[in-house]
């Protein structure tokens, strides 16, 4: 699950302008009830930004002044409990301007502008952990996961008992694919907070990549019952269900994530493929196209269709979408390997291997292009090299029957 996004947040300026008295906040709009706040002056602007996972940031402005707190929201009884205030008073109103549209640019995903001003807010109040928060977040969207560790890493130490900080932390660790390291962080976030929702998600995450899914569907649905409304959630429990081929809980639970967010490309896509892999090629069919309506770059999808056609022997079709999905992500092994292998199915060798040669040169540990590579030398009756790329298969993949079969087959006299 991807980090929350904060929406709604407003600069200084226009805050100064708009608001005043009383909050008038996102939050009244959306029905909550947030409480006064003794922190703040009396007769001055406040503003509150929500997300769709309960978390919340309320903005104050004073004469000269700037505080923010960070809170959870409790849908149930509409509520948010707030943690205490943080006051920006370092460096005079053009540093809190700046952090303020440090904010707005990573929202509207100019990063490297967000970058400068947070920058700037940090050399005026190298002290204030959120600011170093947020700027780990725009070095995530960046995907220079070293920086934003080192971020997080300071807000950490800065504010070692924020939950969100080592949440963050965590997730960034996952995405390099050092469990470990996230696992102790995402744990300590929940010790932090036993209903942060989103740490027991990410921790469900962290289990599916060390392929516990036990684990990972008692943590995804943990996360359920503290967040019913967490399409993410229920996506990644169909996850888990799937992997475990318990293809009808899949469906159940991508479902649920499309009724409860019907725009989402990737659990459309997620549910066709599980249709797929029941033979319900139709119902697998109107699930991708509507996902590549939806967002029409989506290569996983274009794939997924591609091997629905396969699956109606309609080899044409299929060839058109592995190659979409190949020019809209030209470094995936996988989708070089499947156009490849329907080459093969064609007669048409020799683009078969060009496929298969850069499926391999883009992962060299990608067991099936070498098994899909010694169908075609079968193909051109090359038996040795066919039974070189089946052994290697076998050596990638060593609990794979299809490829002990494959090089049987050809090691016979």
């Amino acid at each position: 699950m991807k980090s929350p996004m904060f929406f709604g947040f407003i600069l200084v300026s226009a805050l100064l302008a708009t608001f005043s008295g009383a909050v008038t906040t996102a939050a009244s709009a959306a029905g909550l009830s947030s409480g006064p706040s003794t922190e703040y002056d009396s007769g001055s602007a406040n503003a509150v930004a929500l997300d769709d996972s309960g978390h919340a940031v309320e903005v104050h402005v004073g004469t000269g002044r700037l505080f923010y707190r960070v809170g959870k929201v409790n849908f149930a009884n509409q509520t948010i409990a707030w943690g205490p205030s943080t006051q920006y008073d370092t460096g005079g109103p053009n540093a809190v301007y700046r952090y303020n549209r440090g904010l707005d640019y990573r929202l509207k995903g100019e990063y490297d502008k967000a970058l400068a001003d947070l920058d700037a807010y940090i050399r005026s109040d190298p002290k204030d952990a959120g600011t170093f928060n947020y700027r780990g977040l725009c070095w995530d969207e960046k995907q220079d996961y070293d920086k934003a560790l080192a971020d997080y890493s300071e807000a950490i130490r800065l504010d070692p008992n924020n939950a969100v900080y080592r949440y963050r932390r965590g997730e960034t660790y996952r995405l390099k694919g050092e469990y470990d390291k996230a696992l102790a962080d995402l744990e300590e976030a929940i010790r932090l907070d036993p209903k942060y929702a989103d740490a027991y998600n990410n921790r469900g995450l962290v289990w599916g990549g060390k392929q516990d899914y036990d684990k990972a569907l008692a943590d995804y649905s943990e996360a359920i019952r503290l967040d019913p409304k967490s399409a993410a959630a229920y996506d990644n429990r169909g996850d888990a269900w799937y992997w475990k081929q318990d293809y009808d809980k899949a469906l159940a639970d991508y479902s649920e994530a499309i009724r409860l967010d019907p725009k989402s490309a990737i659990y459309r896509a997620n549910r066709g493929e599980t249709y797929r892999l029941k033979g319900e090629y139709d119902k697998a069919l109107a699930d991708l196209d509507e996902a590549i309506r939806l967002d029409p770059k989506y290569a996983y999808a274009y794939n997924s269709r591609g091997l629905v056609w396969v699956g109606k022997q309609d080899y044409d079709k299929a060839l058109a979408d592995y190659s979409e999905a190949i020019r809209l992500d030209s470094k995936s092994a996988a989708y070089r390997s499947n156009r490849g292998d329907i080459y093969r199915v064609k007669g048409e060798y020799d683009k078969a291997l060009a496929d298969l040669d850069e499926a391999i040169r883009l992962d060299p540990k990608y067991a099936d292009a070498y098994n899909n590579r010694g169908f075609v030398w079968e193909g051109k009756q090359d038996h040795d090299k066919a039974l070189a790329d089946y052994s290697e298969a076998i050596r990638l993949d060593p609990n794979n029957a299809a490829y002990r079969s494959n090089r049987a087959r050809v090691e016979r006299p």
